[in-house]
């Protein structure tokens, strides 16, 4: 069921006995629990209204990168280099094309042996790290096998969410609940204070952002060749969507 706060507020001026009679209703209501009130101000029923639509999600996005380490900064690079070539040519074969593979960071530094009173250098370590982004969700599971047997030493993150095109789509979607349940309870409002609910005087909506993205955890099946393959089950993506508005009291 969606989750909703109301805030409601009704304003009748003169209407001095109606006031006195549904302030008594409301002195039992707990504050800040979204009980509907009664101020001085406008002829309308200010109501607030929230909606969520969960979906499975239809994009996954991983974090892939591949480590080198040598006894000097050059080798650990060079190394790098190669892991990262082969890796890239290992997403090729698979189906993932070049523009969905992006770097997103790389770091070539010492490595220290640190003693009771100096430190000394031990090796380069080179980390060159990737960002994945796949259209075909089911694919995840092979994509990071395919990228650990070919170069990737590490996998820092799997989470899956929705392309821009089906977030617009279900926000839409989200809005239709939060204003249905906004009608609701305006209408539940006006019914309590003996009122006629008029039309919609205005409307707005606040932008919750994108949304939260779920990480999932890695299960292992057995491939047809015998060896243990890596397959995620990823849960729904929730997008919600709120509306404050404001309806005429005829």
């Amino acid at each position: 069921m969606p989750s909703r706060t109301t805030r409601t507020n009704v304003t009748l001026a003169g209407a001095l006995a109606l006031l006195l009679v549904t302030a008594g209703c409301l002195s039992t209501a707990t504050p800040g629990a979204g009980a509907p009130s009664i101020e001085n101000g406008r002829n309308a029923v200010s109501v607030t209204g929230t909606g969520t639509v969960e979906a499975a999600p239809d994009r996954a996005e991983l974090h892939l990168a591949v480590v080198a380490t040598a006894e000097s900064a050059d080798a650990a690079r060079e190394r790098a280099a190669e892991d990262a070539a082969r890796l890239r040519e290992a997403l090729r074969a698979a189906g993932v094309p070049d523009d969905a593979v992006e770097t997103v960071g790389y770091s070539l530094g010492a490595e220290y042996d640190y003693g009771e009173k100096r430190r000394e250098v031990v090796g380069y370590r080179a980390v060159h790290t990737y960002r994945v982004t796949l259209s075909d969700v089911d694919a995840a599971g092979s994509v990071v096998d395919a990228a650990v047997e070919n170069g990737a030493a590490r996998v820092s993150s799997v989470r899956f969410t929705l392309s821009e095109e089906r977030r617009e789509k279900l926000r839409a979607r989200a809005i239709e609940r939060a204003m249905d349940r906004a009608r609701s309870d305006a209408e539940a409002v006006a019914a309590a204070g003996d009122l006629t609910l008029g039309g919609i005087e205005s409307a707005s909506t606040v932008d919750h952002g994108l949304p939260r993205p779920v990480y999932a955890e890695a299960a292992v099946a057995a491939g047809s060749d015998g060896g243990a393959k890596t397959r995620f089950d990823p849960g729904r993506v929730a997008v919600t969507a709120t509306v404050t508005v404001d309806y005429a009291i005829e």
